[in-house]
């Protein structure tokens, strides 16, 4: 099988620091050998100093925003995906990718192969761009669609995937209030769900949502996730956490494996008390 490998530009991206050269296996590649991603399931060699440092393939995740707030709109929102969901990832034991003005094309030739977890914050894309209409997929920047017929080809298999956009599960074209109580996924939102691979829990939100609120309560989930708790416990605990039927929180839906635990410092914690 090909190695997954990105280049040192896109390595950049992860803010590998002195030190952890300790923790991952440190190999030669010559950064003039590869200029892309090439998908085999194989791991991720990141570049640090003159050489690589090897991580697995399964502990990578991709933090991605892709949405024009306008000048000065995204502080004024409270927006902070780097505090609400890429140091909570990076605490749960990933490296993680980010770019916070995504195009389609990067997202699907630079980052979307070799991962684990995807969480994204973008436009959700119905017919007509209202909640009461199919939900098709993802609106990236330059109004760009992200559908799956751009994720399914790719081959991928995801274990966690996270979209903060409007409808991204959609459960109700009919009312907020149907959206709230449904838990069945629209057949557009469970397609686009299905192109990260027959083993990804998959969460979103059942009609529109404001932008701060969803990534507020996204953050609550993935800080759930801690301690080996799996997708569905860290799901029911938000949701007690909420208890009132008529809050916005009742959007949050999910849907696939549900079993899933993300946490990998629980995991290499136990493997390490086996050895």
């Amino acid at each position: 099988q090909m190695p997954v490998v990105i280049t040192p530009a896109q390595a950049d991206l992860a803010e590998m620091v002195p030190g952890e050269e300790q923790t991952h296996e440190v190999v030669q590649w010559p950064a003039t050998a590869v200029n892309r991603w090439q998908d085999g399931g194989g791991p991720i060699r990141l570049a640090y100093a003159n050489g690589y440092v090897q991580v697995a393939a399964q502990d990578a995740a991709i933090v991605l925003e892709s949405i024009d707030f306008g000048f000065g709109m995204k502080a004024a929102l409270g927006i902070d995906t780097e505090k609400r969901i890429r140091k909570p990832l990076q605490a749960l034991g990933y490296v993680v990718f980010r770019d916070y003005a995504a195009t389609r094309e990067k997202t699907i030739t630079d980052y979307a192969l070799g991962k684990q977890i995807w969480y994204s914050l973008s436009h959700g894309g119905t017919t007509d761009g209202t909640p009461t209409t199919e939900f098709e997929g993802l609106v990236f920047l330059n109004n760009e669609g992200l559908r799956p017929s751009h994720l399914t080809p790719l081959g991928l298999n995801y274990r966690l995937v996270m979209v903060d956009g409007c409808s991204s599960a959609q459960t109700s074209t009919s009312s907020r209030e149907d959206a709230r109580t449904s838990n069945v996924l629209s057949a557009g939102a469970i397609a686009f769900a299905d192109a990260f691979g027959p083993d990804r829990s998959y969460i979103g939100w059942g009609w529109e949502m404001p932008p701060n609120g969803a990534q507020t309560w996204m953050s609550e989930f993935t800080n759930n996730l801690k301690g080996g708790k799996t997708v569905q416990e860290a799901y029911d605990a938000f949701q007690v956490a909420y208890p009132n039927e008529g809050s916005d929180a009742k959007l949050m839906k999910i849907f696939g494996n549900l079993t899933n635990v993300i946490d990998l410092t629980v995991k290499k914690n136990v493997l390490t008390a086996q050895n």
